[in-house]
């Protein structure tokens, strides 16, 4: 093939581009306002419970072209759809322990290796069981403090009624 005054030979035993290292990493974790977040042992409170993935990978030819898709494991179990996007948006995720795996494709169609990240959301108080324990608590000790009162209300009115009675 003659193109621009440069030949071009195309070889029939060529074997497709394959890159041997081809990785998608994770370039940092922010909370929804851009806040850095660490990636170790991340526990997120109920009201602070979006976060944003950035991704990267060390693909660099036609960079723009790199596609990515992730899943949330115990959020949805499905892959999304691929996207030129490196940035994963996650919203109003509810109390629960969740993994997110990504990959990459480059513009050859080769899948990177896979990376996972594990974090935990923490449920609300009024979810957790200590509030669970002072809600039972708190209804014991009331019921035990009316009974105690109508108790002795009625043996008030039991004495009184006795000694009317001697009284007569």
């Amino acid at each position: 093939i003659i193109t621009n005054n440069f030949l071009y030979r195309v070889s029939a035993n060529a074997q497709p581009y394959r890159m041997e290292n081809f990785q998608v990493n994770i370039n940092a974790i922010k909370d929804i306002q851009g806040n850095p977040l660490g990636t170790k042992d991340l526990h997120l409170s109920y009201y602070n419970n979006a976060l944003k993935i950035e991704l990267a990978s060390n693909f660099y030819l036609s960079e723009n072209a790199t596609e990515y898709q992730y899943k949330v494991e115990g959020l949805r179990n499905e892959w999304s759809a691929w996207t030129n996007e490196p940035v994963i948006t996650l919203s109003y995720l509810p109390s629960g322990t969740y993994t997110v795996k990504a990959r990459a494709r480059n513009i050859f169609g080769q899948l990177s290796q896979e990376i996972s990240f594990k974090f935990k959301v923490s449920p609300p108080f009024w979810q957790s069981w200590w509030f669970y324990v002072l809600v039972l608590g708190a209804l014991i000790g009331s019921t035990y403090l009316l009974s105690s009162i109508r108790t002795r209300a009625l043996e008030h009115a039991n004495q009184k009624l006795a000694q009317q009675v001697e009284l007569k």
